[in-house]
């Protein structure tokens, strides 16, 4: 039991350490390392950075890492959560689907890490002010964007998968 509780603590000074590395940005314009979940099954742990009007949740659910935000005052914050690809296709009007499970399989939690850090670093102008205190002003278009990008991936992915046509 204690070794498993070393080996807890070594992985998320790990992933906090990366998280330190990849969105220094954030941590130095004010946001804050709340929270840091591992839930202690293989790949699946959460870090909550929090700014004074939003919170971007990072994530691992089986490898394969996510970046989530929210408004800080929120009735729901998983209702009224949106992953980055959502958010940017959203801004691109439907544009820019981000594909971020293409090469998946052979990435690192790193690798991963440092594309979300790029995209983030890429769209942080553009993002923020959808989550701050007019967020009401977008709440249905992203709602609406988060739907269309999600039945986009589930139509490259899922669907594929399922008739074993994978690219």
């Amino acid at each position: 039991m204690v070794e498993k509780v070393k080996m807890a603590n070594r992985e998320i000074d790990s992933i906090l350490k990366d998280i330190e590395q990849y969105f220094k940005f954030l941590l130095d314009s004010g946001y804050k390392i709340q929270n840091v979940k591992d839930f202690g099954r293989k790949g699946e742990w959460h870090v909550f950075l929090v700014s004074p009007s939003r919170i971007i949740k990072i994530g691992s659910d089986q490898g394969s890492v996510s970046l989530f935000f929210a408004p800080l005052n929120s009735d729901s914050i998983r209702e009224n959560s949106f992953s980055i690809e959502s958010v940017i296709y959203f801004l691109s009007k439907g544009e820019n689907f981000v594909d971020t499970y293409k090469g998946i399989w052979f990435r690192s939690r790193k690798n991963q890490l440092k594309k979300l850090s790029y995209l983030l670093t890429e769209y942080f102008e553009e993002i923020t002010p959808l989550f701050g205190e007019n967020f009401q002003l977008y709440k249905s278009d992203l709602i609406s964007a988060r739907k269309k990008y999600f039945e986009l991936f589930m139509d490259k992915y899922v669907r594929k998968r399922k008739k074993n046509d994978w690219e």
